[in-house]
């Protein structure tokens, strides 16, 4: 089997950011932590792309999003062809889960 590209979108990757300086806030170890496990869960998806769980807030767009949890974030993904993995959105789960459908359009 080839092994998956993983691509970031931009939107995902300044959730990243945002997710990290709040963090940096309270312990810089914990942002580091919290960021190399969101990234390191990546690699997951480079040999089982279609191991997380469908994401029933975004089935409406007729898209397969799927969500990887690490610690309390949903690393939101999709399927883009049979060898890309298309990272949408890192979305924390204490956020209203219906405000997911509304991120989404920034990354069509």
């Amino acid at each position: 089997m080839d092994e998956i590209k993983v691509v970031w979108s931009d939107f995902s990757l300044d959730k990243i950011e945002y997710i990290a300086k709040r963090l940096e806030q309270k312990s810089l170890q914990a942002a580091q932590n919290v960021v190399s496990a969101i990234f390191n869960k990546t690699k997951q998806l480079e040999t089982q792309p279609l191991s997380g769980t469908l994401e029933k807030n975004l089935i409406q767009l007729n898209l397969d999003h799927r969500f990887l949890l690490v610690y309390n974030y949903k690393l939101i993904y999709r399927l883009i062809n049979k060898n890309t993995v298309y990272i949408t959105d890192v979305f924390p789960t204490e956020n209203n889960p219906e405000k997911i459908i509304l991120r989404a359009d920034k990354t069509l």
